[in-house]
């Protein structure tokens, strides 16, 4: 019996190895768009385009939340139930 349950815990963890790589790469996409909304909003505030900025923080904002979610889902996911 303890040996199925020793299976199951590494099957669980590999699986969760897995998850976090594909946030990790999420993570990493969300940084470059993250960086362009950023260029973005400075270069349209230079110009005095105030609506297209307004956008431009908009989609900053929401990369920025969006990837916070997906480190903290990553945390979550990791947390080894074994103890």
């Amino acid at each position: 019996m303890a040996d199925e349950e020793q299976r199951e815990h590494e099957e669980g963890r590999g699986a969760r190895l897995a998850g976090t790589a594909v946030v990790a790469v999420g993570v990493v996409a969300l940084i470059f768009v993250a960086a362009a909304a950023a260029f973005l909003l400075l270069g349209e505030l230079l110009q005095g385009a105030w609506l297209l900025a307004g956008g431009a923080l908009v989609v900053l904002v929401g990369a920025v939340w969006l990837a916070n979610r997906l480190v903290r889902v990553a945390a979550n996911q990791n947390k080894d139930p074994m103890g």
